[in-house]
């Protein structure tokens, strides 16, 4: 394990990151301030989308007629303890509400994220400095640092998806059933949050059949884990029959319903109605969602995969295979999804989890095979210029302009199956290269824009801070994990 220090390092790096970039939240990229309201319903009662504008033209409706969001109920259970504390504060108003619970609960889940990566690079047998240079390349060097800035849903999937994988690795090493309650407890709640993470559950579940000891490992399966993920099932249902009297049916297939009867000239089999090769392959090969673009790290995984497969620890071929199996899995799930990149995220928000998994390995597999440190260098300036691309502009500005003046505003957002042809990188490089005529659009997303001068001084300053105090964390971070009680040591059988 880590030492306690260097896990607290990774964890203040994570959420000071996530402090200096959140503003951005404050844009109409989140969920979050619906499932805030969902939160807000649960211990209240309120109409759950009371004082927020609701940007999907289709929307459903709940029992008692109130406009709902059709979200899973996962994210809102995490978001409620700070919602009853800040309207205890005396925040009624919704907006107040969620700038207050984005500052209190994001930047908590962040700094998770980064510590608990770091944490199973060493569960799989890695060194400190290792998993030190793996989770921070992912931090800064993948899509997770867009979504640290717009509060999806995402990076708490992940946080729960690294703790089921540590734990089924735990307790190959030690045996203990507590591990796979935790590993049970985790898969399940990421039910709660999606159901497609389904595929998450199955290939987690599988990892430690790969060992010697698998009807142990099976019975033990079903004692612990099997019936926390049936619990988290009938909670799921439980809380679509709350909302919609229904049992038999999903938001989803509910929005298509909608959808229909609308007779909005849609595809039939609509929201399932993008033809599958399209959607399958569009996180692979096209221009405006491809993996390798948006997450250049993958790239470097596979190549240093092809040329040191052999020499690479168990527990890094595992973890990789498990990879390659996620992403194929979760794009074939959402391959006829109608929005099967999930725009308008900077690249494809479908396939994260497992993305960010391979992107964990890069660092790892870079050291590894001992790469000129020019290279190094080079390949650490390019990913990271990449992701710092993806913060200066909201993402929807690029879909926006892709979609001007092709559709009517509703049918916009009911095929918005994404285009192979449009290059997004590209535009948003155009869009940066010329910002005089996007400024009227960006200015009112500046949130310092409104505040009196003295107190934007006090943010600028208190935001130089923080950079300093990243820059001093990560030079820390460094000659911790390379003093000789944190040296690399052998990876586990």
């Amino acid at each position: 394990m880590l030492d306690k220090r260097i896990v607290a390092g990774l964890f203040v790096v994570g959420a000071v990151t996530t402090l200096l970039i959140l503003p951005g939240g404050q844009r109409p990229v989140s969920d979050s301030p619906a499932r805030l309201g969902v939160a807000h319903w649960l211990w209240t009662g309120e109409a759950p989308l009371q004082g927020l504008a609701t940007t999907a033209p289709l929307v459903l409706h709940d029992r008692d007629g109130n406009v709902t969001p059709w979200f899973g109920i996962g994210q809102s259970l995490v978001l409620l303890p700070a919602d009853i504390a800040v309207s205890a504060m005396g925040l009624s108003d919704p907006r107040s509400r969620f700038i207050a619970v984005q500052y209190l609960v994001f930047p908590i889940i962040n700094g998770l994220v980064v510590a608990s990566a770091a944490l199973l690079l060493t569960a799989i047998g890695t060194g400190a400095a290792v998993a030190v240079a793996g989770a921070v390349s992912l931090t800064f060097g993948s899509t997770l640092l867009w979504h640290f800035q717009n509060n999806q849903e995402n990076p708490l999937q992940f946080l729960l998806l690294l703790w089921a994988l540590i734990s089924v690795f735990r307790w190959q090493a030690t045996e203990r059933s507590g591990w796979l309650l935790l590993a049970g407890a985790c898969l399940g709640f990421t039910l709660l949050i999606r159901l497609p993470n389904l595929v998450d559950v199955l290939i987690v579940s599988a990892v430690p059949l790969a060992g010697h000891r698998r009807v142990e490992y099976t019975r033990t399966w079903m004692r612990t884990v099997a019936p926390m993920l049936a619990a988290a099932l009938a909670v799921d249902r439980l809380y679509h029959f709350a909302r919609f009297s229904r049992w038999d049916s999903t938001y989803m297939h509910m929005s298509g319903e909608v959808a229909r009867n609308l007779d909005l000239a849609l595809p039939e089999g609509f929201p399932f109605s993008s033809p599958f090769l399209t959607g399958f392959l569009g996180p692979f090969v096209s221009l405006q969602k491809s993996i390798v673009l948006f997450d250049p790290l993958t790239l470097v995984t596979i190549v240093c995969l092809l040329l040191a497969w052999r020499s690479t620890t168990p527990g890094i071929r595992r973890l990789a295979l498990a990879s390659a199996a996620g992403v194929v899995l979760t794009a074939a799930g959402y391959a006829r999804f109608h929005n099967w990149g999930g725009s308008p995220a900077w690249g494809d928000r479908f396939v994260t989890n497992w993305v960010w998994m391979a992107c964990l390995l890069a660092a790892p597999l870079v050291l590894q095979l001992r790469l000129k440190r020019m290279t190094v260098l080079a390949i650490a300036v390019a990913v990271v210029s990449l992701q710092l691309l993806s913060l200066v502009f909201p993402a929807w500005l690029e879909q926006t302009q892709i979609a001007a003046g092709s559709k009517t505003a509703i049918t916009q957002f009911m095929n918005r199956d994404d285009s192979f042809g449009h290059f997004v990188i590209g535009l948003r490089v155009q869009n940066v290269l010329a910002p005089e005529g996007l400024a009227p659009m960006l200015l009112p997303l500046n949130p310092l824009s409104s505040l009196p001068t003295p107190v934007a001084l006090v943010v600028r300053l208190s935001w130089l801070a923080g950079v300093l105090l990243l820059a001093w964390l990560a030079r820390h971070l460094v000659r911790m994990a390379r003093t000789p009680a944190h040296a690399d040591r052998p990876a586990l059988a």
